[in-house]
């Protein structure tokens, strides 16, 4: 039981730092003081933040889902969505769709922040954008990994 709450502790401490790198390339961009720096800039922060939502989905969640099944633990509601969420993801067809989908995303992102450049918008306006964008992404990897951890939290102390 202490190997797997090191496991766990471990695995947790990664997704944190991860999510802090991420929050740090999200800035990235609002640092360019040339166009071309910058879009470029602002469409690999992006990138990399959504490229995290579906590997949350793929690679953390199905060791929770096995844990819960092991112990026959009843889940909350948004560890639920959660783990329906990384279902979802793992479906072959969306495995096909989603860079696709997210190509399209990145493309109408940094058409987007290359306008707010062109038309020479306000440096406050560029970095709300920059940042609302990242904000949602790193979001959504929130929702889908902080409720299955704190069920586990839950089971854990249930256990002891």
């Amino acid at each position: 039981m202490l190997e797997f709450l090191w496991v766990a502790s471990g695995q947790l401490l990664l997704v944190g730092a991860f999510l802090l790198f991420l929050l740090c390339l999200a800035i990235l961009p609002l640092r360019q003081t040339r166009r071309r720096p910058a879009v470029i800039a602002e469409v690999v922060a992006h990138g990399m933040a959504w490229m995290s939502v579906p590997l949350a989905g793929l690679l953390w969640l199905p060791r929770f889902k096995k844990i819960y099944a092991d112990f026959g633990t009843e889940l909350g509601i948004a560890t639920e969505f959660a783990i329906a969420v990384s279902d979802f993801v793992s479906e072959p067809r969306m495995l096909f769709f989603a860079p696709q989908v997210m190509g399209v995303l990145l493309i109408v992102d940094g058409l987007v922040f290359d306008m707010l450049w062109r038309r020479e918008a306000s440096r406050t306006l560029r970095n709300r954008w920059s940042l609302g964008i990242s904000v949602v992404s790193l979001s959504l990897v929130a929702l889908v990994t902080i409720p299955p951890v704190l069920s586990l939290a839950r089971l854990l102390s249930d256990l002891s």
